[in-house]
């Protein structure tokens, strides 16, 4: 059977994007095989939006077949994807719950309901759709992120987010599932600026990563935004 996809970028975080139109499918298998860099497309992650009585739904699986909750990245690819339906507000579900979203000029998109969980020796878990290790660090780029990452995943079992600064910060995460430093993750930017709302009042936080800048805010809830685009489609074949 041959399924079409979108290839999608969010500030270098990378994905393959499928819409399931009744596909029976294996999706955690076949996130192992199409994300591999060298025998498949290639990404960071597998995003799947299906259209349910409700509205649209999203599951996000990783390189290792795992599915988080949530992928704040992701999720603005969806908002992208779904901005030329005629919805007056973009709604759509995952794991995590209800999100909103919206294109303005990148577009937004209303993180899960976020809290700090809990200090750690390492630094502060924070939960915003999905856990983070959040570590202030002097200087992200005398970080080995992939060493000191993966230990300290393995660690918390959560992601982990080195960073430095309040209002203009950087950051750098390694993400479970990947096992690997991304270009840039959503849910990072948006526990990072999670705690420094926390923290020391914060209102608004411009965060450079690797992949691009990334911007997160208060309202009801956190919300994200920055550069996303889709980049090629194509079609795989997939064995049942």
């Amino acid at each position: 059977m041959k399924i079409g996809f979108l290839k999608g970028v969010a500030t270098g975080n990378d994905f393959v994007f499928i819409e399931d139109k009744g596909f029976d499918t294996d999706w955690d298998r076949l996130a192992k095989t199409v994300l591999h860099r060298k025998k498949g497309v290639g990404g960071d992650g597998l995003l799947v939006l299906s259209r349910l009585p409700e509205g649209y739904k999203m599951r996000i699986f990783n390189p290792d077949g795992s599915e988080p909750e949530f992928c704040g990245n992701g999720a603005r690819l969806v908002v992208l994807y779904l901005k030329d339906t005629g919805m007056e507000e973009i709604v759509f579900y995952s794991k995590a719950g209800r999100h909103r979203g919206r294109m303005r000029d990148t577009p937004e998109v209303e993180m899960p309901e976020g809290r700090i969980e809990r200090k750690v020796d390492d630094g502060v878990i924070v939960r915003a759709g999905v856990p983070h290790l959040v570590v202030e660090v002097e200087d992200v780029n005398n970080i080995d992120v992939v060493s000191e990452g993966r230990k300290l995943s393995k660690k918390y079992g959560v992601n982990v987010d080195f960073f430095e600064g309040r209002e203009k910060c950087r950051i750098r995460t390694y993400e479970r599932g990947v096992e690997d430093e991304t270009e840039s993750c959503g849910s990072g930017v948006a526990s990072v600026y999670l705690y420094l709302h926390e923290k020391y009042g914060i209102k608004r936080m411009e965060a450079e990563t690797k992949g691009g800048m990334l911007t997160a805010w208060m309202e009801e809830k956190v919300w994200i935004k920055g550069e996303a685009r889709f980049v090629f489609k194509g079609e795989m074949e997939v064995s049942l």
